[in-house]
């Protein structure tokens, strides 16, 4: 049997309800994602062709275009507008680049040690611009140069007669009739140049576009300082990393005058290969329902963050839990998130002494583990009789709401849910002390004179602590589910015992111990209702067994 086999059968209530919701309202619609793929390859074509064009020193840096994100790594959640693109720059070996551990983790610097001897008009000399005063490369550099090369691209675009800046993009090769006006600005965010294009398509209906362009730069495994995770050959495809602009947060142990210097890892093609192939089923839909419960509750908590708790399990699970089922990898990963987050650290995948959540307000960290330690409790507590709880925390109100009428949950699951809402109506009646009300009754199969005695119950119950008659109700209630679960079990013995005539004599044991052990809960069952002592319960007693 399965390690899982357990954490499975537990959560299995709610494995149609997280498909249902991971294929219909997270997937991403093809047409949005075809029509979008092709604008982004005409505009970032556009714009990187224009760079070339005005720009020496990028044309001979610049090597390829990475695709990352979520988008890419098929773990974008809702519309498919947001992209990013990392423009990829070679160092020439001439300049002989050293890469250096920083004193902060998670970052390095990244020092020119043979520029400085290169004579002016030199080739790769104008590499300068990039480097402070001691040629080490500076992150305020890059940015400034790369704005300017944006700037510059997109001064060379037609403007509309409201002065708006303007792209015609064709959508079909095939058709180059078929021209689509996109509008377009830049922004500048952390280490990225946002272009943010809008439109609208044939229908009239907005288009809206945010590409990412992120100057980086690539160095090969042989400059990997040994304080990180190693990353061989053997086990990544890709030999190579990047080293982003993306500034450290000035603290006090920063010194201001060196703060450029600091240069982050990015190692995406590696945590690509890490969380795709077939071993890991669930992997990616459970990332996507994290996230999306993230954006439900608008908690400030990055994507990376998320995904980095799962390349934790990833290495330290056996691949086939992946494979196991969505709800048990769901429930699993919420619950090492929320650990995670009541720790206030997420250590860096690379480099775990790198907290990557060290940079968020402690209090904001313990709000949101709070929350989702709420939801776990809230879903652990009712994830067989109401299986479409954690819909409500993944969906809006209206969604939520038609859960029940789109979702089958399977008979058993259905039956024991009709059994739970009865008696928990029953109990709210019998708790608000309602004696004309005997509709729960009704639906549990009861006739008029068992009801006359509900009604004479109820009469003399209002004398009774209502805490205590909601306590013998729970009680009941999870007896019944039992003996519902036991008669089942029976009836599938029964229907084997034709295919088991060699073992007939031990077949005939467990049915009487199954016998034996529903008797004994029948005495329990009727037990617990004779200690209730009032007048009447003996008939209710007797019409509950005979309508299970």
């Amino acid at each position: 049997m399965s390690k899982y086999a357990e954490l499975k059968k537990r959560y299995d209530s709610m494995e149609n309800v997280l498909q249902y919701i991971s294929q219909r309202s997270i997937a991403l619609e093809d047409e949005a994602k075809k029509r979008n793929n092709a604008i982004l390859k005409e505009v970032t074509d556009m714009v990187i062709g224009k760079i070339k064009e005005k720009n020496q020193l990028f044309r001979k840096l610049y090597t390829e275009t990475f695709y990352g994100g979520s988008f890419y790594d098929n773990l974008k959640v809702g519309c498919p507008d947001e992209f990013d693109l990392d423009l990829i720059l070679n160092m020439p070996d001439v300049t002989k680049p050293i890469i250096w551990c920083s004193d902060h983790s998670g970052f390095v610097y990244v020092r020119l040690t043979e520029l400085s001897t290169l004579a002016p008009k030199e080739p790769h000399e104008d590499l300068k611009v990039l480097l402070d005063d001691t040629s080490f490369l500076a992150t305020n550099k890059l940015l400034c140069w790369f704005e300017g090369l944006i700037t510059s691209a997109l001064n060379g675009l037609p403007r509309d007669a409201h002065a708006r800046t303007y792209l015609d993009v064709i959508r079909n090769r095939s058709h180059p009739d078929d021209i689509l006006r996109l509008y377009i600005e830049a922004r500048k965010s952390g280490p990225a140049f946002t272009l943010h294009l809008y439109g609208k398509d044939d229908s009239n209906t907005d288009i809206k576009l945010d590409i990412d362009l992120v100057p980086c730069f690539k160095f090969n495994e042989t400059q990997w300082s040994n304080k990180y995770k190693k990353f061989s050959a053997k086990k990544y495809k890709s030999k190579t990393f990047l080293v982003v602009a993306k500034k450290l947060k000035e603290t006090g142990s920063v010194n201001t005058l060196t703060i450029n210097r600091y240069w982050r890892l990015s190692l995406q093609e590696q945590e690509r290969e890490l969380i795709s192939g077939n071993d890991f089923q669930f992997l990616k839909p459970a990332l996507r329902l994290l996230k999306k419960l993230r954006d439900n509750d608008n908690h400030k908590i990055a994507s990376y963050f998320i995904k980095t708790v799962f390349l934790w399990k990833v290495e330290k699970e056996d691949s086939s839990f992946w494979s196991t089922s969505l709800s048990v990898v769901f429930m699993c990963m919420l619950k090492m998130y929320q650990e995670y987050l009541e720790n206030k650290e997420i250590p860096y995948f690379w480099n775990s002494n790198y907290n990557l959540i060290a940079c968020l307000k402690p209090c904001t960290v313990t709000d949101i583990a709070n929350r989702f330690q709420r939801i776990i409790n809230a879903v652990e507590k009712s994830v067989i009789e109401d299986p479409y709880l954690i819909g409500k925390y993944l969906l809006s109100k209206e969604d939520y709401a038609t859960l029940p009428t789109s979702v089958p949950i399977g008979k058993k699951h259905g039956k024991r849910k009709q059994n739970t809402e009865c008696v928990n109506a029953l109990m709210t009646r019998l708790s608000l002390n309602d004696t004309t009300d005997s509709a729960p009754l009704e639906q549990l199969g009861f006739d008029s004179e068992t009801r006359e005695h509900y009604r004479y119950l109820s009469d003399r119950l209002e004398e009774k602590n209502k805490e205590n008659m909601q306590s013998i109700m729970r009680s009941l209630n999870q007896q019944a589910i039992d003996l519902h679960d036991l008669s089942l079990s029976l009836k599938k013995v029964d229907r084997k015992m034709d295919a088991i005539l060699k073992n007939h004599e031990e077949t005939n044991k467990e049915l009487a111990v199954m016998n034996e052990r529903v008797s004994v809960l029948e005495d329990r069952f009727k037990v617990t209702l004779f200690n209730i002592n009032l007048p009447g319960i003996n008939d209710i007693l007797e019409n509950l067994t005979n309508h299970p």
